[in-house]
This record gives C-alpha cells, structure tokens and sequence, in this order.
C-alpha cells in the first residue's frame, strides 16, 4: 500500500474521537462505559477476525487478485448483517451497503498497517462512536456523530479519484505491504 492511504485509519478514528457522544458516556455509571468499551473490543476483534483474518485468507488461497479480495471480503462482510433486517427491516439494505463500505475501509487500514489488530481498534472505534450515544440518562446521538459518515464520503471520493495509486508499483515490497505477510 502506498503510504498515503494511512489516512483511512488516521480519518476514522479521529472522527470516532470527535463524533462520540462524551456527554452521554460521561453521564453514564463508569461501569456501563466500561462494558461499552469491551463491547465494541470484542465485536471489533470478532468480525475483524472473521472477515479481514479467516475471509481474507481463505479468498487469497483461492488465487484472487487483492482487488478481488478486497471486493469479496467486503461483500460478505456487509451481507451477514442484512440479518439485521430481522429488526429495522428495508433499512437494513442500506445499512449492509454501507457496512459493506466500511469493510473495505478496514482491509485498506489491515494492509496499511500490515496487523490485523490495528483494524480491530479502528473497527471498535467506529461501533463506538455509534453506541456512545444510545447509553446514559438521556440518550441523545452527538451531532458530531455525523461527521465519521462525512469523513467515509470523503475517503470514498479520495480512495475513488486515486485508485489506481493504492498498491504499491510492482517489484517494491516494504514490511508491511509485503503480499504474504500476516497480522
């Protein structure tokens, strides 16, 4: 990966800090924050685990290319949760496609980062910021919370306009671009 992509994990966790509701966690008994914080841990490590360790390796074995992989992984990482429709119903669609999106935001921050463990952080950071609001005396989502969906719109255009410069030129490898590399 080209250097410059770094921004997708440095973006998302910035707007996470930014958008998450601190008035309703620092209303909260320190308990449930603390569980909110293992909550969005063991979620982020989990589906991380699952789709940009397990999937990610099981699409390489099968002689994909890293776009296809990328596509593939994302894909089912935004289908499994139309189970969500289950609840919200139709809104679940639009909910997978953005899920999907963040997906591959995360691949992006694991190849970056060459560690799988870096994209569990930013992953937990995103689910946090879109819990922070849902706990305490009077919930109330930060209007802040708005600006991680901003900051994945602009990551979209960016990743969109450069993205024929987000994998390294062919013959250079660095530590953590290097293709068999695992985290």
């Amino acid at each position: 990966m080209q250097s410059w992509v770094k921004i997708v994990p440095i973006g998302l966790v910035v707007a996470a800090a930014v958008g998450t509701s601190w008035a309703n966690l620092f209303s909260a008994p320190v308990a449930l924050v603390l569980l909110l914080v293992a909550l969005v841990l063991t979620v982020g490590f989990t589906e991380e685990l699952m789709f940009r360790g397990t999937g990610l390796e099981m699409f390489r074995r099968m002689d994909l290319t890293e776009g296809k992989v990328a596509l593939y992984s994302s894909v089912v990482f935004g289908a499994v949760h139309l189970s969500n429709a289950l609840a919200t119903g139709v809104g679940a669609i639009g909910q997978a496609a953005a899920v999907s999106f963040s997906g591959y935001l995360f691949y992006l921050t694991r190849r970056r980062a060459g560690l799988i463990w870096v994209a569990m952080v930013v992953h937990g950071s995103q689910d946090f910021v879109m819990l922070s609001g849902q706990i305490g005396p009077d919930p109330e989502q930060s209007p802040l919370s708005l600006l991680v969906v901003l900051v994945m719109i602009a990551l979209a255009i960016l990743l969109w306009r450069r993205r024929d410069r987000i994998e390294l030129e062919p013959g250079v490898v660095t530590g953590a671009a290097a293709p068999g590399r695992r985290g």
